[in-house]
Formats: structure tokens, sequence, C-alpha cells
């Protein structure tokens, strides 16, 4: 007679909640402080660029002071509740917000690896807690099946033959020695059957005992009052940490893609600035000439810009709509000074003519103030 082996591993019950809980939570809370940090500051570094973006003349409130501006902007720091921070030119809001991304990104791919890991454990909890229970069932069947075997039957017949050669016994005084021989046969027969009986019965009633109080301590380190209570909630944590797993990734990839999208538009940003300033340092010739020159610079870098915002829009990226929007913008008031410069007319004409419906058609050309009211979504780069 074999007892059944534990079904609960040794190093599932020694796994405590502060193991679980304690030891993994500290570090998904400090994952998710780190990426509320870096949206904000990403945020920020959204502000610096766009204010840095605006023509020298005009402040953020319409003044034509330049400090106005500034004080503008430590207004707006302090009634958020924050302490006045340096002011940070357009290189370094630019590379900040790709810096930022990157940052963010990596704090999203920890977190989804630690979703992941943390779904694995309920997943192990949820499995010894199943094993449990279907041993438990096989027990419990295997005891009510134990009157029907075949020793219980023989138990059974022999103790009816006891009576029948007891009552025998007085009938035939004649076999009485034969019929004693038989009769200490058949007792000794039935005591080795009932106390095999016993034994097999015994033997799965302490492994059913045993098995419940492991069990019963299993579900005390970890605050549960059930198997039954236990299993649905680890199933439902499961469950909720793999849904969380999967949505950081999605953040994740988008960030990626983000990344991306963006780099591409500071080259263009950065090559049509580069062929510009080179072009006025070697320019000596007509100034319409010029104007023209880089009208047709500046539309193919708009155009190009554009197609980078389209992109944004189609996969929801807000926070890039408003970054790369905000590029065009740019590009869009300096086609403006360049037709007071050069006279007006041809490509940098046509900009400036249907500014003002482009404004009305693109969200993301309607300034900082609709730009905050896009902050409640579930991406970074919806932000």
């Amino acid at each position: 007679m074999f007892l059944p082996p534990s079904i609960i591993p040794s190093a599932a019950i020694a796994f405590s909640a502060k193991s679980a809980h304690q030891l993994q939570r500290n570090p998904l809370h400090q994952l998710q402080n780190q990426g509320r940090r870096l949206t904000a500051e990403l945020q920020d570094l959204l502000d610096a660029q766009s204010l840095a973006l605006m023509p020298p003349a005009l402040g953020p409130a319409g003044s034509d002071d330049g400090d106005d501006g500034d004080d503008g902007r430590d207004r707006r720091r302090k009634k958020k509740g924050r302490e006045k921070l340096p002011p940070v030119d357009l290189p370094a809001a630019r590379s900040g917000i790709l810096t930022a991304m990157r940052e963010l990104s990596d704090v999203k791919e920890r977190e989804a690896t630690l979703y992941s890991s943390m779904s694995r454990e309920r997943q192990t909890l949820l499995e010894a807690v199943t094993a449990h229970a279907a041993k438990t069932a096989r027990i419990r069947q295997q005891l009510g099946k134990m009157d029907g075997e075949a020793e219980a039957k023989e138990a059974e017949k022999l103790r009816n033959t006891k009576m029948g050669l007891a009552a025998e016994i007085d009938a035939r005084r004649r076999e009485l020695r034969q019929l004693e021989e038989r009769m200490t046969d058949v007792t000794r027969r039935l005591a080795a059957v009932e106390n095999e009986v016993d034994a097999k019965q015994s033997s799965y009633k302490g492994a059913l005992e045993s098995s419940g109080r492991r069990m019963a301590q299993f579900l005390k380190t970890q605050g549960q009052e059930s198997p039954q209570a236990a299993a649905e909630t680890w199933k439902l944590e499961a469950r909720e940490f793999a849904e969380k797993k999967k949505a950081a990734e999605k953040e994740y990839e988008a960030l990626c893609e983000g990344m991306e999208l963006w780099g591409s538009a500071m080259g263009v940003v950065s090559a049509f600035e580069g062929r510009l300033a080179m072009r006025l340092k070697d320019e000596t010739g007509n100034r319409q000439e010029l104007g023209r020159w880089i009208s047709r610079e500046l539309d193919g870098a708009v155009a190009e810009l554009d197609e980078r915002v389209q992109r944004a829009e189609a996969e929801g990226w807000k926070l890039l709509i408003v970054a790369i929007g905000a590029e065009v913008q740019a590009m869009r008031e300096a086609g403006e000074v360049l037709k007071k410069s050069f006279g007006g007319g041809g490509v940098v004409a046509k900009l400036v003519e249907h500014e003002d419906e482009e404004h009305e058609g693109r969200p993301e050309m309607r300034g900082l103030a609709e730009r905050k009211e896009k902050r409640n979504s579930c991406s970074p780069l919806d932000d």
C-alpha cells in the first residue's frame, strides 16, 4: 500500500504573499511613477519646443515683449504647482523629446516584462490549486468504491460462513474438531482481510487530511479563504496581468515607430535649415531669385512634413501630430516672413493664402490651448 505523493510542491508552499506582492509590486509602482514622470517631462519639452518656434516678436499672450512670454510661461508653471524651470532652446527641446520617448519606451518594455512574470506566477498558483482539487476528488472517489471491492465482499461472506458454522457445531457434535479447525482458519482469514481493509481506508483518509492541512496552510500564506476563492482570484489576476502585458507591449511598439517618424521629421527640418544657411551664405545674386528658391525649398519641406503628420493622424498619435505640426507651423510663418521680405508671389504667397484654411482643417495647427485638451489617452504617443 503506497500513499499518493503530495500535490503541492514544497517551493509553492514556502512561497508567501511577501514575494508575490511586496517584492514585485514595488518595482511595478516605481515603473509607473517613472512613466508618469517621463510623460510629464515629454509634455514640458513639447511646450518648450512650441515656445521656441514662436516668432521672437510675439509672446504667448500676444504681447510684443519677449520677457512677457517668459513670465507667462512661469505663471503657467506656478499654476500647475511646479518649480520654475530654466528656458530650453529649440535644439535641446527636439533632442530632449527623442530622449524622453526612448526612456519611456524602455520603461514600458520593463513594465511588460514584469506583468508577464506576475501573470506566470498567478498561473503557477492556479495550477497548484487545480491539481489539489483533482486529487481530492480522486481520493473521495476511491473511498466511495471501497465498499464494493473484492476484499469487502469476501469479508462479508466469511462473516456469514462463521455464523453458519457456529450453528452447525451445535447440530453436529461429531464433526466438532473438523468444524473448530475450519472456524479457526476462517477467523484468521477474516481478521487479515478486515485489517487490510482498515489499513487501506486509513491510508487514504490520512492522505486526504494531510493534503487538506497543507492546502489550508498554503492558502493562509496567500490570504485566501478557500481553494475555490483562490482559484477564482488567481484566474482573474492572471487574465488581468496578461491584458496589461499586451497593452504595455502595444505602447512600446507605438513608441518605437513614433521615434522613427519623429527622427525622419527632424531630418527634413535639419536638411532644409542646412540648405538654407548654405544658400544665404553663398548668395550674391538677385533677391527675387533667392526668394523663389527659398519658396521652392520651403514648399518641399512642408510637403514632406505634411506626409509625416498624415501618418501620425492615421495612427492616432496626437503627441506627434502636435510636435510635427508645430514644425509645419513654424515653416508656414517663415513663408509669411519671406513674402514680406522678397515681395510675395510664387509658392510662398500660396502657402500664406491658405494658412487659415489649414488651421481649421488640421488639429495639430490649433495652438497650445487645444493641445492641452488632448492629454487623456492610454498611450504616451496619444497624449
